[in-house]
């Protein structure tokens, strides 16, 4: 359920619940939200135990609209799922607290197929094929591969699991950028990190260098 990925051990403040707008009642805490020109009515319920439950009301004919959590490639689907996403990551933000149980990634990217560096001279966010079970949050390192063959990037997993350039696409923020040669393949396999054929774990060693908690 989108509801229960993005609230993972999460935590709500009550009184930031009601100064964002939320009404409590006897059973809960109740918000309302209008999207696509008022089209439609959302409305989020956090429990008083914090389950936060949510639904869409298509409000020309009065019903629920469920095809907004199918993962499809309609445009028309996928705008609405994204706006809903949207409203309960603002929603997280604003009112609720938790610690981002991070998992940390590596995936690979070719100069050849495209030009990963001049991107990130010009924006900080990019889109990424998702072929792993990367969350919300997550840590992923973009490793640069030959002629370069080094880790140059650390980023957030920002989006992910949504339909965009491939069926399974996330979108990555860049956090820090290392100096080509730093943190090379080769000085990498003494960390444990022996090969990045395709998207990865990190082993703990490889973190703990490029996190200076080594000595490098």
């Amino acid at each position: 359920m989108i509801e229960e990925e993005i609230f993972k051990d999460a935590s709500y403040d009550k009184q930031k619940l009601l100064e964002y707008g939320f009404q409590e009642k006897e059973d809960g805490f109740y918000y309302e939200f209008f999207l696509y020109r008022n089209e439609f009515k959302v409305e989020i319920r956090v429990s008083k135990k914090g389950v936060i439950k949510g639904k869409m009301i298509e409000l020309s004919t009065n019903e629920e609209f469920f095809n907004f959590r199918l993962n499809t490639d309609g445009a028309f689907i996928n705008c609405l799922k994204e706006e809903y996403c949207k409203l309960l990551e603002n929603i997280k933000e604003n009112c609720f607290h938790w610690t981002p149980k991070r998992t940390c990634w590596v995936v690979p990217a070719s100069v050849t197929r495209y030009d990963v560096i001049s991107h990130f001279e010009k924006y900080d966010t990019i889109t990424w094929r998702q072929t792993t079970d990367i969350k919300l949050h997550d840590i992923v390192y973009i490793y640069i591969g030959s002629p370069i063959s080094s880790i140059m990037y650390q980023c957030e997993a920002i989006r992910v699991n949504f339909v965009g350039e491939h069926q399974n696409t996330m979108e990555l923020k860049r956090i820090t950028k290392y100096e080509e040669g730093i943190y090379t393949l080769q000085r990498l396999q003494e960390y444990d990190l022996k090969a990045i054929r395709g998207a990865r774990k990190m082993p703990e060693r490889a973190i703990e260098l490029i996190n200076g908690k080594e000595e490098k």
